[in-house]
């Protein structure tokens, strides 16, 4: 058990170093290997386009200011000379401080990187004493001068990001340090639910016992299965509902030994009245007027000559939808509404001079390039209804009240755990620290209880935390969870804050410049048998006489009601989704490539059975359109400038901080350490 604890203590630790060195570009002196596996798959759920991967060199990656920073650090001094350590014990100086090899020795020894890269032997397991110096277990990465120089990047890095939240004046701050109690409470939770779960939820904690009154019980299912043939199977089933009824059960335990009593009474809020919604709605009635607007159809077109002909071919009777293909960036129609603003927008202007089903002039747009529209309908100004907005203004009326008097009774207790009383204030606090869309789902009594008592739990189990192990209370942890929630306030409040939306400029620059990554690989629509593999043969039979129907002419969707044994047979194989070749299994990616509309496969064997698939719509690979890529270049330039702002601002940290390492008190540390 000790072990188990002692690896998961350290294993979130090490999570939160990995933040740290990541947000500030440095790398993890810990060994890594990355397995990566190939997923096959049969059916894939219809969400349009997948969505491309953001191009490397478009993206400014947050790490890349240690280029700036390691030559600032490692390259110039040694071109102008190694610089000299100010005292002989010195490892490297910042924001006129220093750190000591002292201090160095102590940050290893209390990080445990040696104990996480010993932790385990590939060739002896946890038996080091069977291993050589040479094995690579016995070889530390972090004692060698750059394992060291990581270390001391690290130290100084945790106290560059204190020395900046006490600038700012952040751990003053009441929020502040809420947010750090919730942080250490939650990890001292994590850590005890853990252990509780290694300690109790183990396949001994179920009996024989228990296994023989559920094979008694359940003697129907097993027919002739002797106990011995299915005790392992029981256990496993009796495992997994203890772990669903184990915890529930012990916070109902926890609550009885301490008598717990909750008020609930004080989380109810006063419902508006029926004259106080209306009231609202009466001193706000410019905020549901609806304004003059018209839904048309657009094709929009690269030139004005493009757009001219287009027009043309619309007078002389020609569809929207055969000119959209025909002259089309896009080769598609776009459906939108247009209101009225009155802002001089020449599109707006256009639009409300013509008439019902009238195709315009073309319109030239901000980008360059032009439109022709046409008026679906047209929809008079006026006014929402108080039916139709009062559930937006309860819920208005309901947040008023609720901060109302919540501030009011904020100081009565809501419950009590032994000597720690809980207020309404408290909760009000939690709540308010919720995401709106949280907020939102927590707003009705009953959903609030819920949460009440998700505290409770919390509550009960750091009271237990407390009496059963040292938890994440450590200075050294304590210190390390204060620093990773202070990052994240750091990259809050000088970036996520001042971050802009993308603008419609900077959105098409991007869509023009980057053309491959919005390009679409083929998809198809398809029909399919498929028939399961059997020992005896009869399903491989079954597929041949499947396909021998096909090729002598019956219709697909027949011989799969027939033959298939796949959900679809009974709408003769048809599946409506579109897929993407390389989604599927590679069996049917390959048949599908070179497959036309309207053709069949031949059979196709896979570990889980035999296919036939006929194509019945084949899309070849195109460029998304810029409405349908809009959303997701909002994306990828607003993580642009969150990257540039997110650099510039560790940049300005980093030069304020003129970190220096001193290489010759590194190389020192480590001849010492050789020579013991």
């Amino acid at each position: 058990m000790g072990d188990d604890k002692t690896q998961n203590q350290q294993t979130q630790k090490e999570s939160i170093k990995d933040d740290l060195l990541n947000a500030f570009g440095i790398k993890s002196t810990k060994n890594s290997a990355k397995s990566e596996t190939k997923d096959c798959i049969e059916k894939q759920t219809k969400e349009g386009y997948p969505k491309p991967e953001m191009p490397m060199k478009k993206v400014v990656v947050l790490g890349a200011f240690l280029v700036v920073f390691g030559i600032g650090v490692f390259i110039l001094p040694r071109l102008y000379g190694e610089p000299e350590p100010p005292e002989k014990d010195v490892v490297a100086s910042y924001s006129g401080k220093i750190i000591t090899t002292e201090e160095l020795k102590q940050f290893l020894q209390q990080e445990g990187v040696r104990s996480r890269e010993h932790a385990m032997c590939e060739i002896h397991g946890y038996d080091h004493s069977l291993c050589n110096p040479q094995e690579p277990c016995e070889l530390h990465p972090v004692d060698n001068l750059e394992g060291y120089r990581q270390a001391v990047q690290m130290m100084a890095v945790e106290q560059i990001i204190l020395d900046w939240a006490e600038k700012k004046g952040l751990t003053a701050r009441e929020d502040i340090q809420h947010g750090i109690t919730d942080l250490v409470g939650d990890a001292n939770v994590a850590q005890m639910l853990n252990e509780i779960h290694q300690e109790e939820i183990t396949p001994e904690s179920i009996t024989r016992w228990d296994i023989q009154q559920y094979y008694d019980n359940n003697k129907i299912t097993y027919g002739d299965k002797t106990l011995e043939e299915v005790e392992e199977e029981i256990r496993a089933i009796l495992l997994a509902e203890k772990d669903i009824n184990y915890f529930p059960e012990y916070i109902e335990k926890l609550k009885e030994s301490v008598g717990l009593e909750f008020n609930a009474e004080l989380l109810k809020v006063t419902e508006p009245s029926t004259q106080e919604i209306q009231a609202y709605y009466d001193a706000n009635r410019e905020k549901y007027r609806i304004k003059e607007s018209a839904s048309i159809q657009e094709i929009r077109m690269m030139d004005k000559e493009t757009a001219q002909k287009a027009v043309k071919k619309l007078n002389s009777g020609e569809s929207f939808e055969q000119v959209a293909k025909t002259y089309g960036i896009d080769k598609k129609i776009k459906d939108s509404v247009i209101e009225k603003d009155g802002d001089g927008n020449t599109m707006e202007e256009t639009v409300f001079r013509l008439s019902l089903n009238e195709i315009s002039a073309p319109i030239g747009n901000e980008d360059g390039t032009y439109s022709i529209v046409k008026i679906g309908e047209f929809t008079a100004q006026g006014e929402q209804s108080l039916e139709e907005v009062e559930p937006q203004i309860r819920d208005i009326l309901s947040e008023e009240a609720m901060e109302r008097e919540y501030t009011l009774k904020k100081d009565e207790a809501l419950f009590a755990v032994h000597s720690k009383r809980y207020t309404l204030g408290d909760f009000y606090t939690e709540y308010k620290e919720l995401a709106p869309e949280y907020q939102r789902v927590y707003r009705t009594y009953e959903k609030k209880k819920e949460l009440v008592e998700q505290l409770i739990a919390k509550e009960l189990l750091l009271e237990e935390n407390s009496d059963r192990s040292e938890g994440v209370g450590n200075q050294h942890d304590l210190e390390e969870l204060k620093i990773q929630y202070l990052m994240q306030v750091m990259h809050q409040e000088e970036v996520d804050q001042n971050l802009e939306e993308a603008t419609e400029e900077e959105m098409t620059r991007f869509y023009e410049e980057n053309p491959e990554i919005f390009q679409m690989p083929e998809r198809v629509k398809m029909n399919l048998i498929w028939i399961a593999q059997t020992e005896d043969g009869k399903g491989e039979q079954r597929i041949q006489d499947a396909k021998q129907l096909i090729a002598e002419g019956t219709d697909f969707t027949e011989v799969a009601k027939q033959y298939s044994e796949d959900g679809t047979a009974e709408d003769g194989g048809i599946i409506e989704d579109w897929f993407y070749p390389e989604h599927l299994i590679p069996e049917l990616g390959k048949a599908i490539v070179n497959l036309k509309a309207g053709e069949a496969s031949e059979v196709i064997e896979s570990q889980d059975g035999y296919y036939i698939v006929q194509i019945r719509e084949k899309e070849d690979k195109q460029r998304m359109s810029y409405e349908e890529a809009k959303e997701l270049i909002a994306l990828y330039v607003k993580e642009q400038k969150h990257a540039e702002m997110q650099q510039d601002m560790e940049n300005e940290i980093l030069k304020d901080s003129n970190l220096i390492v001193y290489d010759k008190t590194l190389r020192r540390l480590l001849k010492e350490k050789e020579d013991v």
